[in-house]
């Protein structure tokens, strides 16, 4: 879709760099300040959902402020040949703000307990973002809109006429 959409309106090309990139998740309330330690850019105002460069010592990675666990958290993206190095800084860092591993099992627990939907576990292709209850997410009042507007609103309208949506996705405490 994107090389189909941008090749018609620039000259593009579309590439898949995943295999060089390595992703580290912070999570907790102590990651902020970890990370601080490591880096000479101010984390005291990178807001929610900042993506930014960042120094951790001779590397350099692509610090996302996010989270699905519901605490304060970041990914960082690393060039593959400098995940180790930025690891064991971490993890020497770690023990004085009380760091702890944990594997994506546990960040999928802690993601489901607030209720962060994934894809490819919660929602594939097959669910539209209504059925999921994340239209609150769009901006229908966007310049120009946005691509499958008509479809959101018009299964919104549909959800309205008939009262509420045929199916739901709900958290349930065991």
């Amino acid at each position: 879709h994107m090389t189909r959409r941008l090749s018609r309106e620039w000259h593009t090309t579309v590439t898949d760099v995943t295999a060089r990139y390595a992703q580290i998740n912070l999570q907790g309330p102590r990651s902020r300040e970890l990370l601080q330690r490591l880096t000479h850019v101010d984390m005291t105002h990178f807001a929610f959902r900042t993506a930014k460069e960042i120094d951790i010592g001779i590397a350099r990675a692509l610090c996302v402020r996010i989270t699905y666990v519901g605490e304060l958290g970041y990914e960082l993206y690393i060039p593959s040949e400098q995940a180790t190095y930025v690891s064991d800084r971490i993890v020497e860092t770690g023990p004085e703000l009380d760091l702890k591993h944990a594997g994506l099992k546990a960040l999928g627990s802690l993601r489901m307990e607030k209720g962060y939907r994934d894809y490819g576990h919660d929602l594939d292709n097959t669910d539209t973002i209504v059925d999921a209850g994340l239209s609150f997410t769009c901006d229908f009042d966007k310049d120009g809109g946005f691509i499958g507007m008509e479809h959101v609103q018009a299964q919104k309208a549909l959800v309205k006429e008939n009262g509420g949506p045929s199916r739901r996705m709900a958290q349930v405490l065991v």
